[in-house]
Formats: C-alpha cells, structure tokens, sequence
C-alpha cells in the first residue's frame, strides 16, 4: 500500500493531528474531546497494542541470537520502545531489541558475560548520545544505496545463519541430543555462538523442528492475506505451539522450548547493581579490563544502531511526509540505551519492520509507540508463564521470515544486469544497469557484514564511495587552452546572456574594444581555462597540462568555471606559479568565481602573491573589480591611449618589481592601467590573483 493511500485512509485524523502538534508527546491528548478525537486514540492505541504483540517473539528471538536470556532481550525490548516512543525524532517510530545489534553480541557475551553486556550497553547509550550532541546524525546522508543495500543484505544474512544454532545442543558422551528423552532437554545450549561443545541434535528432532519452522513461516505469511486482526508473527508462534503440545509430545518427541534455554521471569526491573542475579557478575568500573573490553563493542553498537535508526527515521518520514529530526532521535536513542542497560537489557535501536507495521497500521502519533512499550511491560510481568512454553523452533521460523523481508532480492538483478552485455540487455528488456562500481560496493559490503560485522561493513562503504567519488570527480577536471580573441567573445557572449554584472556590461570600455585593439595591441597572454573540481584527486593531473617552457611572458589561468576545493589546490596553483616565477615569468589567476574567492580569502597566507603587509581591500582590489567578467575589455580599451609600446615589457626584474610595485598599485585605485602596468607590479610574487 503506498504512502498516498495512508494519507487518504488517515484523512480524517490529519484534522487533528496538524503539524504543530505532530512532534509532542500528547498530541491527541491535549485536544478538546470529539467522535474523531476518539476515532483516532482508538486506532492509535490499536496500532501500538498490535506492535507489542508482534515484538514479543522477536525480542525472544533475538535475546537467543545474541547468547542471552529471553528476559535480557523483553527488558530492552519495551525501554526501548517506551522512552524513544515519547522523546524520538519521528512520532510512530518503534524501538527495541534487533537483530542488527544481537549478531554482534555472541562473542562478546561468551567471552565476557552479560555483566560486561550491562556495561557495554550503558557506554553505547553514552556514545549515541554524544553524536546526537555534535549533530553527527547528519553523516547518514554520506550512506549511499549501495552500502544501505549492502547493509540490509548482510544483516539478513547474519540473522538467517544465526537461527541455526536452534538446532544445535551440547555434546554428551552419546553426542546426540535424542528428541524423544524430555529429561535431557534442559541441556541444550543457546543460540548464542558455536561453540566447540555444540553438536547437531538428532535427525527426528531436527525433522520436527523444521516442521515446526515451516508451520510457523507458512502462518506469518498466508495470514496477513486474509485477515490483519492478529498480528501474523504471533498468530504463527501460538500455532507452532499448539503443534508442539497437541501433535508432537503426544507421539513421543518434543523440541527445545524457551524454558529449556532460560525461564522467563515477570518481575519489574530494577538496577543492575540492586539485583542479586546479576551484581555478583558486573565486572568494576575502574578497572581497565572493563574499559577496554567494554569500549569497542560499546563503538561497533552505536555506529550500527544510528545507522540503522536513521534510515528508519527517513523512511518514516518518506510514509508520513512529515518532518523528522535526527538530532533529536540520536538523544532519545542514547538516552534510552544508557536506562535499558542500568535495568539489565541487551540494548536495541529502531526496527524497521516494526515501525512499518506501525504506521502502515496508522500509528502516526507517539500515543502508538508509548501503548506499544507499556503493553510490552504488562506482558513482561503477567504472560512470562506463557512465554516459557513457546517452542524454539517457533522463534527461528519468524526470523527467518524476517530475513526474507529484509534482504533486498533485487539485489541479483543489479548484479545480473551490471555484467551483461550491452546488447544482451537490450534483447531480454532488461534496463536497470547499474554502475559496476555500484554493485561492487553491495558485494563488498555484505561480505563484510558476514565476515566481521555491520560497523565495519558500513565504514567499509562508505569509505570505498568517498574514494570512487573522488576518482570519478578528478576525471571530470579539464584545462583548456583559449586565445585572448576566444576569451573575449566568450564574455561577450556571457554580457549579451546577462551573465554578467550590471556594471561591467554598462561600462564604455567594454564596448569600445575592437579586433583592432585584440589582434594589434593585445598582449602576448597565454590563457587555461579551467573547468571541474581542483582537489587532491585531481591536482597532480593539473600541473601536467602547463608548458612552463614554451609559454609566454605571462600566463594567466582562469577560475570562473572552477572549484578549488582543497589545500591540495591551494599547493598546486602555488608550484605552478613557482615553476614560472623560476622562469621569470609572471602568472595570474583571474575571473575568480566566488566560492574561490571565499577559499583563497581564508588561506590568503598560503596564497604566495598576498602582501601580508597590505590591507584586505588592497589585495583583493583587482580581483573584485574584476569579478564575473573579463579583465581585457579594460586593459584593451587603456591601451588604445599608450600607442608607445607599454605591453613591450610585461614581466619585469625583481628589483625592477620592487622599486616600482607599490607605485603601480595605487594607481590602480586611481584609473584603469595597462596590462604592461599591471604585470610591473603583479609580478612581485608568484601567483597572481586579479
């Protein structure tokens, strides 16, 4: 269903829900009483209680995946939800436990425990909020498509592999876990990571398992397509259930159940350091061990947490087409992350899937997301008994449906198309050729995902489109080289478009230039034209297009269709202008744009030609009159007055430049001066900005 049907189906609750009141936590609560008031409370709470439902199985799922317990995985769960629900960027926007950060866990967890968990947690929430401080939520727009591609793909991948240590237990002296001995069920190990203690369960075991998957998948899927009453996860969990208890125990067998692995206890949370179960495992605070064991992965789940939160959040906003604020859904998430590990959860960020369920649902408010939270919280305390019974192959089978929704099946067509042939595309109607590149960094990135973790994976990405970016960009630069007669019907041009400023295209001079002054009095000038962005990709390309040797007295380079976008530019002009200074000949750059100007005021320093004795006005005199047009119309129109030759001498000695520098530069205050004139005192240094 698009984003248009939601507006239409929601129209009567846009009347209430306007834009000033979209972003506060009351919302419909602060308006007077009315039907469509309540209509939209309804819906709203509705909307939240079914989300509550649908998380359940996967907060179980995913304590599992991460090598914790179920209550680890319900306790972030409904923090989560709760505190980002009323304090998030993006009203309707849902959070919890996820698989994206459960798959990083295992490890750690094994090696560490969940009292280093609890610490890492705390330190994640400290990290996000941090970011959200510096504004650092920004940066999701240098993630391309291709690396959120790759991102998605390789979190589908790690979630799917994860499931199948389901079907894996410890290894007993007969190296089987036999289905049909219920006493020895309590022995199987979690999901958390392979172990070497862990061996494959008994075929018949397994054959009732994949059973109970298939039946829980077949749920998940076919239900939604006749009714949306019940949340399709759930509806497939108590029906996976039902098998397990009315058809599989009865014949003898049964599988894995959540309290074979960890009982689910209902009590209310309370601090980490308060609770007996977990204060004899927290590890001290000042010890290094703790610190160094703790930082980096707090690091890794913080950078995958914002990432994944905030394409969340753009595509909420895409749905809602309202205004989201990732600055503030960076705070709300540290915040949340920093309260869920004091109480002892495993930490989370937003869910995708869930948030779509949400707002697809018409949970548009924060009424949604905060009834989401509580409900979850009433089911931690009064269903725990319930959820001890859900078999664990049940869990496996939603996460695998999670999987399938996740990963972006489109992907082997781009991959497809980027290596077939042109011709071939064209006969099979095939038109969504990528970049090769672009696949490449889908590839990249999911293997990385696989192999190591999504922070890398994502820094990886990232990395390699900044560097293909900046190639791409440094083929783009071009130096052209113009005659003075082509420079100047290039501005004439510009002046009849209106191109240029009103003063310039107003001045006599301008229209007293002739061929007779272009092809008589000009100048010997060399001219580049420079187009393209001038950076460290490109600049050693730029200094290779000059002929130092065989070019004129007086070289000028020309801005107005340039970019220098780096210190890497600054350098590059200053070494060409050295290489002809070295030469005794004189250099200028002209027609400078203004976004150069910006750069070359603020290095002026770095800029060789600057006097850093002379004013700002002084240095910079030329440059503004000349800004936006060519600097000849005048130098020509002077010159028809000074028939005697002045352009005889245009680069002149040092000492020459010296004595007569200062003298040439104010008369340029005074009246427009000769090229001659203007070379005298413009060769003092090595680059030139006029």
């Amino acid at each position: 269903m698009s984003s248009e049907s939601f507006r239409k189906r929601n129209s009567s609750s846009e009347k209430i829900l306007t834009s000033d009141h979209y972003n506060r936590w009351y919302t419909i609560l602060s308006r007077p009483y009315s039907k469509a008031k309540g209509k939209a409370f309804l819906r709203e709470a509705l909307s939240g209680v079914t989300v509550s439902l649908a998380q359940v199985p996967e907060a179980v799922a995913f304590a599992f995946t991460a090598g914790v317990d179920p209550i680890i995985g319900l306790q972030a769960a409904w923090i989560m939800c709760l505190i980002t629900g009323l304090f998030g960027g993006a009203p309707g926007m849902i959070s919890g436990a996820t698989g994206a950060l459960a798959v990083v866990l295992p490890a750690f967890v094994e090696e560490f425990g969940v009292g280093y968990l609890f610490y890492a947690v705390i330190m994640m929430g400290f990290i996000k909020f941090f970011f959200g401080l510096i504004g650092a939520g920004k940066l999701v727009r240098l993630i391309g498509a291709p690396v959120m591609v790759g991102f998605v793909d390789g979190l589908a991948i790690v979630i799917g592999l994860a499931q199948f240590h389901s079907f894996k237990g410890p290894c007993s002296d007969e190296t089987e876990y036999h289905g049909n001995s219920t006493n020895t069920s309590s022995r199987l190990l979690s999901a958390g990571g392979d172990s070497d203690d862990t061996c494959w369960l008994d075929g018949a075991t397994i054959g009732w398992q994949v059973f109970l998957v298939l039946v829980t998948m077949l749920t998940v899927w076919l239900l939604p397509k006749l009714s949306k009453i019940i949340p399709s996860s759930l509806a497939g969990i108590l029906l996976a259930t039902a098998f397990e208890f009315a058809l599989i125990r009865p014949v003898g067998y049964s599988t894995p159940l959540v309290e074979d692995l960890a009982s689910v206890e209902g009590t209310f949370p309370v601090p980490i350091w308060l609770d007996a179960q977990y204060k004899d495992l927290l590890p001290s605070l000042g010890a290094g061990e703790t610190w160094t064991a703790c930082l980096p992965i707090a690091f890794t789940l913080a950078i995958i947490g914002l990432v994944e939160s905030l394409m969340t959040l753009q595509l909420v906003g895409d749905i809602t087409q309202k205004e989201v604020y990732p600055k503030k859904e960076c705070l709300a998430q540290g915040f949340a992350n920093i309260i869920t590990g004091i109480f002892g959860g495993m930490g989370g960020c937003a869910m995708i899937g869930q948030s779509m369920i949400n707002v697809k649902s018409g949970g548009w408010t924060r009424i949604s997301s905060a009834t989401a939270g509580t409900v979850l919280l009433l089911i931690l305390l009064v269903a725990y008994p319930l959820i001890n019974k859900i078999p664990v192959a049940a869990l496996a089978g939603v996460m695998f449906m999670v999987v399938i929704g996740t990963f972006e099946w489109g992907t082997f067509g781009l991959i497809f198309d980027a290596f077939l042939p042109q011709k071939l595309r064209h006969k099979a109607d095939r038109h969504r050729k990528v970049k090769r590149t672009d696949v490449f960094i889908i590839v990249l990135v999911t293997i990385i995902a696989v192999m190591f973790n999504l922070a890398y994976a994502v820094g990886a990405g990232v990395a390699l489109s900044a560097l293909i970016f900046a190639w791409d960009q440094g083929s783009e630069f071009v130096v052209k080289h113009v005659s003075l007669r082509e420079a100047l019907d290039q501005n004439k041009s510009e002046s009849a478009e209106g191109l240029l400023s009103e003063k310039a295209s107003s001045s006599k001079e301008l229209n007293t230039v002739t061929d007779e002054d272009v092809e008589g009095n000009a100048p010997d000038i060399k001219i580049y034209q420079l187009s393209g962005p001038l950076f460290f990709g490109s600049s050693q390309a730029f200094e290779k297009h000059f002929n130092f040797k065989s070019d004129p007295a007086l070289v000028e380079v020309h801005l107005d269709n340039c970019r220098l976008c780096d210190y890497s530019a600054l350098c590059s002009l200053n070494a060409v202008a050295e290489r002809y200074k070295e030469l005794g000949k004189g250099f200028r750059v002209r027609r400078v744009n203004t976004k150069c100007m910006k750069a070359i005021r603020k290095a002026k320093h770095m800029i060789y030609n600057y006097d850093k004795n002379a004013t700002p006005e002084d240095n910079e005199y030329e440059l503004l009159q000349m800004e936006g047009m060519a600097p000849w119309y005048e130098d020509a129109a002077h010159m028809r007055t000074h028939n005697n030759g002045n352009n005889a001498a245009l680069v002149e000695t040092d000492d020459d430049t010296n004595n007569h520098g200062q003298k040439v530069k104010s008369e340029n205050r005074k009246t427009s001066t000769s090229i001659s004139s203007s070379s005298d005192s413009q060769c003092e240094q090595s680059v030139t900005i006029v």
